[in-house]
């Protein structure tokens, strides 16, 4: 099971109190965040795998705040 620290860099009771559509914003955003730190890291003791697995929690994400919007 990926976690939300797995996945966003976030504890879940971050998003507790948000509505569906901000805790996906905000899910977006950390995630995007998260990207960008382990991107930092040198190329051979990067996590790929993991950087896959946040590369499709975006993805499913944006999708969810696209159907939002229809």
């Amino acid at each position: 099971m990926k976690t939300t620290e797995y996945l966003y860099g976030i504890e879940a009771s971050k998003l507790i109190d948000m509505n569906y559509k901000e805790a996906l914003e905000y899910k977006l955003k950390s995630a995007k965040q998260l990207i960008s730190s382990l991107h930092k890291i040198e190329m051979g003791h990067r996590d790929e795998k993991r950087i896959d697995n946040v590369f499709d929690a975006i993805d499913f994400n944006d999708k969810l705040l696209r159907e939002l919007k229809c």
